[in-house]
């Protein structure tokens, strides 16, 4: 039997678009530009939550760092 969290380790473009509070098109936009980890099931794509998390950490962290640096080069 499934419980919750194993539902919520793999989802579909549909259940991360509600997660991530965006568009379903948003995350076709970054599949297909190979932005966002996922991978292919028959005809959808799915994605693993922990790695969805981990990515947006590391975009946070490099909008930091973009961010930062931009401010550093104008001094």
């Amino acid at each position: 039997m499934l419980n919750k969290e194993m539902t919520r380790e793999i989802v579909t473009v549909k259940d991360l678009a509600k997660y991530l509070h965006c568009h379903q098109s948003t995350i076709y936009r970054l599949v297909k530009r190979g932005e966002i980890p996922g991978f292919r099931l028959g005809g959808g794509w799915r994605f693993k939550i922990d790695e969805i998390d981990r990515w947006c950490r590391r975009a946070a962290v490099d909008r930091g760092a973009t961010s930062r640096s931009a401010s550093h080069a104008s001094l």
